[in-house]
């Protein structure tokens, strides 16, 4: 299969199926549908765009309402370009940040550690942060600011290999070319 056919999936490298989908996850997680994802079900089972994500809780701060639910942040790590784009689509047509939500857009868009000489990155710079833009551009500006850039390097630290000075200047050089330092 792969994205334009089955959409997205929720999954990790090794693995490329999974029984739960990008929209039903998203749905879940940020409309605080579910406390546990297991009870989930999708027929999306043999999608083989990957995409990871993590939720995390953080109660408000200012409300004294005990039955105020939890923001959940949550961290979309793109493993395959084509995910990007269905993914975008999703949250543009379905869901809406709460105040105070951040998504973490993730990708390692640069070979580090271990794979420099023999490895290449699936999900390029270039290509993710302007797919991820062209949908922040699209959406309303109080929910705008609610995402926030989180690259990093494809490794293998099975090589004990340090990163270096290099490494450091071409992320830096990303992050100064889209204008996204904080």
């Amino acid at each position: 299969g792969s994205c334009r056919q089955h959409g997205p999936i929720m999954s990790h490298p090794p693995y490329e199926e999974s029984d739960l989908s990008a929209a039903l996850f998203l749905q879940l997680v940020m409309d605080g549908g579910a406390e546990d994802l297991s009870t989930g079900t999708d027929s999306n089972d043999a999608g083989t765009c990957a995409l990871t994500a993590n939720a995390s809780d953080t109660r408000p701060t200012r409300s004294t309402d005990s039955t105020c639910r939890p923001i959940r942040h949550i961290k979309l790590d793109f493993k395959q370009i084509e995910a990007v784009g269905p993914v975008m689509d999703i949250l543009k047509s379905t869901h809406r940040p709460r105040y105070g939500q951040t998504i973490f857009l993730n990708a390692d868009v640069l070979p580090g550690p271990g794979v420099r000489e023999h490895s290449s990155v699936t999900v390029q710079a270039k290509q993710f942060i302007e797919a991820c833009f062209r949908y922040i551009d699209s959406m309303p500006d109080e929910y705008a600011t609610n995402f926030a850039f989180s690259l990093g390097y494809k490794a293998d630290y099975r090589s004990g290999e340090p990163y270096n000075k290099q490494d450091v200047t071409l992320m830096s050089e990303i992050v100064s070319q889209y204008n996204i330092e904080s």
